[in-house]
């Protein structure tokens, strides 16, 4: 998924105080649960995701991606200044109670505003993701 998709997606949802976008995102069903955006991204081959906001304009959108048969877990938000596009940061994600996941991220930029990328295959995260109550995010401790 380029980098321009990935940004557009996300604007579309509302981040950083952009509007929707009609044409790229269409809301699926009512459009929400539980304080959780649902909606397909046509930019991504009608893929589907949810994203919502936490403490202190934290977001987090996770995703299927058909395109590349693949989900992402983007977390952003507009403290992150010292994320640096295309490095490299390695997270701990810890779901509810569970054993710690590593994730590669990827540091993006959606304009000027710095946010994280995980890719994976691995469908037992999914399983854990909507299971949990909580998500915790560690880079460095």
């Amino acid at each position: 998924m380029s980098m321009r998709i990935v940004v557009a997606a996300l604007l579309s949802a509302g981040m950083i105080g952009a509007a929707v976008a009609a044409d790229d995102t269409v809301p699926w069903g009512d459009g929400s649960v539980a304080g959780w955006d649902i909606a397909i991204d046509q930019t991504l081959g009608g893929g589907c995701y949810i994203l919502a906001q936490f403490d202190r304009d934290t977001f987090v959108r996770i995703g299927f991606d058909p395109s590349n048969a693949d989900y992402y877990l983007i977390l952003a938000d507009a403290d992150w200044q010292s994320i640096e596009a295309d490095k490299e940061y390695d997270l701990s994600v810890t779901l509810g109670r569970r054993q710690p996941w590593d994730a590669a991220a990827t540091g993006i930029l959606m304009g000027d505003q710095p946010a994280l990328l995980v890719r994976s295959t691995d469908t037992d995260f999914l399983d854990e993701f909507s299971s949990q109550q909580n998500i915790k995010v560690e880079y460095s401790g």
